[in-house]
């Protein structure tokens, strides 16, 4: 997406983007700065998601890149078509052709395969590729999730030694010794609330009235009890740092032993849990908390839509929970105003949710229904990593916490030129949360809102892990963490360790983590969290252009979500599905206004830009690119 033109001399940073067609741009750090055209000369040395040093300088009239060195490489794993160059086989990637080294037996021209850079293209040479694995001569949706981890460098099965660990310390769940230790919860009303294809449930809740307001019980599973500092799981946890979430297919954290079973809080079966006990009071003031391991048994297993139905269509089928739904939809009204109140930063932005066929074949893409069913497990989820955040830094020993720094002046410039053009309230002066909060609030179904909402949250900093507790902007909160979910996320186990280290129940076997440590930790955490969300972004992209594929020509109706010189971005919003529409297929001339992000005809008035709603038809479609291109109908 390009930004509103501004010069600058000096070096910048930027990412790049290769165009198949051998020319490229980069995209700056510095969201104030336009994209740039890179040519074909330089651009022979480049590939997709590099990190590049550039500088400006104008060419026939538009906005180029001069780039003085690549900084860092995007990826090593590059997907594309065998080809045959004499006696020698090439790959053709979107990046370029590469070589391929060695003489890779069962290779043949036009069979698509995942290769390993061995070398790098420079101005004097092409790069080099290795197979890493072949798929045929046809790509199928099928293989959308072995080309992301190739891509990604994701870790799909376990070894051997791991898979039985995991079904030795398994077996720790009958330790009476242990039982008899923990507080037994088994009469108080716990219940998980997921979605309706969830496998692994880490979390329960109950909510009791109380004289002072409520007591809410947050019981998350116990997998520090099971999964020993420096074990080979924990190892594997720790090289993996999260679960990866795919439409149809998750690749988790732990062996399936664990996540799906003695980890996973099924209804009805005795599990080992961490939990965290707040009381609030009617004001949403936290007034008490208190941690300790504890014996549980789920009540049952809800869906967000049951409790959704059961709260806003008074449906009779969870009748007889009644009580404990009503305490927690109380307690949950309570903590919504104190979110208000703090100045949440609330996107309205659609997720696409993805159906597929046993084949891996996308049959539907809709938007994903959010209802305040899950904005209700949310807050309990927020509450329960605040008192234990809160615990970690006044403890004032090592910790680990989920930080959200405020935003630069550069991204709030961009959200101030973006409600200027939209003519959407007043521009942000002083960086608080409520200042963002209260333009989110107010641009809810309004023209150009999901634009906006995409443009504030792109000027935020992003979320991550750190040994030193510096708040979360975000949140509007001094103390956060994540501790409720150990089974997908290896931050959550490290903090269930702090934590009992502070309440006396460490495991022996567990070591003391040092500062230094942690710091390592956190950063590592961090950076497979980004390279998770990227690889299960891709895949959905993947399925979305497959799915499109199936419209080649059709038309839908949609909305202008971003205006680039070289065209707008459209959004068909019963899909939850994003294409790009290039200029030279409007109806007529239009000359691009980088100030007000629109194209106004000439000669005339018309103005199209962030919000105007426009009939588009399906032009074309590159999976490989993870492109759609649309037209004007």
């Amino acid at each position: 997406m390009s930004r509103p033109k501004h010069r600058q001399k000096g070096n910048l940073l930027g990412t790049v983007q290769k165009n198949p067609r051998g020319f490229a741009f980069v995209i700056p750090d510095d969201t104030s700065h336009p994209d740039a055209y890179i040519d074909r000369k330089q651009a022979r040395r480049l590939m997709n998601k590099d990190r590049i040093r550039f500088r400006y300088e104008k060419r026939a009239g538009r906005v180029s890149a001069l780039v003085d060195k690549v900084v860092e490489r995007g990826q090593s794993i590059v997907l594309g078509q065998v080809e045959r160059f004499g006696s020698n086989l090439s790959l053709n990637t979107t990046d370029g052709d590469f070589p391929i080294s060695g003489n890779p037996k069962k290779i043949h021209p036009g069979d698509w395969v995942s290769a390993r850079v061995v070398q790098y293209p420079d101005n004097r040479h092409a790069g080099r590729v290795e197979i890493e694995e072949c798929f045929g001569e046809k790509l199928l949706p099928a293989h959308d999730y072995r080309i992301a981890i190739n891509r990604y460098s994701l870790s799909e099965k376990f070894s051997r030694a791991e898979l039985d660990e995991a079904e030795r310390v398994a077996d720790w769940m009958g330790d009476a010794e242990e039982r008899r230790h923990r507080k037994d919860l088994r009469d108080v009303p716990l219940v998980t609330i997921d979605g309706e294809d969830a496998k692994d449930f880490d979390d329960a809740v109950a909510v009791t009235a109380e004289d002072f307001g409520f007591r809410l019980y947050v019981a998350i599973a116990d997998v520090s009890f099971f999964v020993e500092t420096g074990s080979l799981l924990d190892k594997a946890a720790l090289q993996r740092g999260t679960s990866v979430y795919f439409p149809g297919r998750c690749l988790p954290m732990l062996p399936e032993v664990l996540s799906n079973n003695v980890c996973s809080l099924r209804p009805g079966e005795e599990r080992f849990a961490l939990t965290a006990e707040i009381d609030i009071d009617r004001r949403g003031e936290f007034l008490r908390s208190d941690f300790y391991s504890s014996l549980i048994q789920t009540h049952a297993r809800l869906t967000y839509n049951q409790v959704h139905g059961y709260w806003k269509e008074k449906k009779k089928d969870l009748e007889n929970l009644k009580k404990p739904l009503d305490n927690m939809i109380g307690l949950f009204r309570i903590l919504r105003q104190s979110r208000q109140a703090r100045g949440v930063l609330d996107f309205d932005l659609p997720e696409c949710k993805v159906e597929l066929n046993q084949d891996g074949e996308p049959i539907r893409c809709a938007p994903a229904s959010r209802h305040q069913s899950h904005q209700l497990i949310e807050e309990f989820m927020i509450a329960a990593n605040r008192v234990v955040a809160r615990k970690l830094r006044e403890s004032k020993k090592a910790g680990m916490y989920r930080v959200h720094e405020a935003p630069d002046r550069e991204g709030v410039d961009e959200v101030n030129q973006m409600l200027r053009n939209l003519g959407i309230g007043e521009s942000i002066h002083k960086i608080t949360p409520k200042a963002f909060a209260k333009i989110l609030e107010s641009s809810h179904n309004v023209p150009g809102g999901h634009t906006l909402h995409t443009v504030i949250l792109r000027a935020q900093k992003q979320a991550r892990y750190l040994p030193d507790p510096l708040g979360h902007f975000g949140l509007a909160l001094r103390d956060y963490t994540h501790f409720t979910s150990p089974i997908r996320r290896y931050p959550d186990l490290i903090v269930h360790r702090l934590l009992k280290r502070l309440i006396g129940e460490a495991k022996s076997s567990d070591k003391k983590y040092e500062e230094g440590q942690l710091i390592n930790v956190s950063r590592d955490c961090s950076s497979q969290e980004r390279n998770a969300m990227d690889a299960e972004r891709f895949v959905v992209r993947r399925k979305q252009c497959w799915y499109m594929q199936r419209h080649l020509g059709d038309r839908f109706h949609a909305v202008v979500s971003w205006v680039a010189a070289e065209g707008l971005y459209m959004e068909v919003p019963e899909l939850a599905v994003e294409g790009f529409l290039p200029v030279e297929t409007l109806r007529g001339f239009y000359e691009y206004d980088s100030r007000k992000l629109a194209f106004v005809k000439r000669p005339g008035k018309e103005r199209l830009g962030v919000g105007t709603k426009m009939e588009v038809v399906v032009d074309e479609i590159s999976v490989e690119q993870g492109k759609i291109w649309f037209s004007q109908a």
